[in-house]
């Protein structure tokens, strides 16, 4: 058959060490704490009872199966959630929420002891409103491990414009100056500044207080090589990027 022999180590072995061992008959003190075959009995030590050199490990949140199909149903009333999971070690559930989908807070938890025997769950958020909103869901396991899923946003509105638009330099491609514009919906701390591929800052263009509206800013690449550059564009948390070219 294709399984002839198991063998159950006292301590976690590699794969390469599983590898080299796998066809090798192994010498006594050598092997491992057991072994299973069709052609030798079964040890007198396993039906009496756990082996002492054998340690039962917890696995880790790699080996439980996660959340799954994670999806959202909007209503006048609210947002229900819905997503599976079959994994039977998972101790609750923590909902989260978000508007950006980068910081998330807890806007409720379901323990999974409520709802036995089910791979199905629900949960219902009444309070969004009309506005775009990003949920997510903590998986807590029994032993106090947490894996996050993925995200699922849920559109009921128009989206929150930027607080500012970095429209790009011209000319591009350029030598050796270039105009670089952007605009600001409202007064902001605006830090411009310019990178090469390496990930070195190259120049500072803008860093400071400035009025809404739209704004240009010169810059000279001098000595600078010819070659891609990136623009980057800080305003209110939010960064922007754009690529220019210097030939020369």
């Amino acid at each position: 058959g294709a399984l002839d022999e198991v063998r159950l180590w006292p301590v976690a072995r590699t794969r390469g060490e599983l590898d080299r061992t796998r066809h090798t008959p192994l010498r006594d003190g050598q092997g491992p704490a057991l072994v299973l075959g069709f052609d030798g009995p079964v040890p007198i030590d396993l039906l009496d009872g756990p082996l002492p050199a054998l340690q039962r490990r917890v696995p880790g949140p790699d080996f439980y199966l996660p959340v799954r199909n994670l999806r959202g149903a909007f209503a006048p009333e609210g947002i229900t959630l819905t997503w599976e999971t079959e994994d039977r070690q998972t101790e609750a559930f923590i909902i989260e929420r978000s508007e950006d989908g980068r910081s998330f807070d807890e806007v409720g938890r379901l323990e999974v002891g409520a709802v036995p025997g089910t791979s199905r769950f629900s949960f219902f958020d009444p309070e969004p409103g009309h506005r775009v909103l990003y949920y997510r869901i903590r998986q807590r396991f029994r032993d106090g491990r947490e894996r996050i899923s993925g995200t699922v946003k849920i559109g009921m509105g128009a989206e929150r414009e930027p607080e500012a638009d970095l429209i790009g330099n011209f000319p591009n491609p350029f030598n050796p100056t270039t105009t670089v514009a952007y605009s600001l919906r409202s007064p902001q701390y605006v830090r411009l500044t310019v990178w090469d591929l390496s990930g070195q800052l190259v120049a500072v263009l803008v860093d400071e207080t400035q009025e809404a509206g739209y704004h240009e800013v010169p810059f000279h690449a001098g000595d600078l090589p010819s070659g891609t550059y990136f623009l980057r564009l800080q305003v209110a948390g939010e960064v922007q990027a754009r690529q220019m070219i210097l030939m020369k």
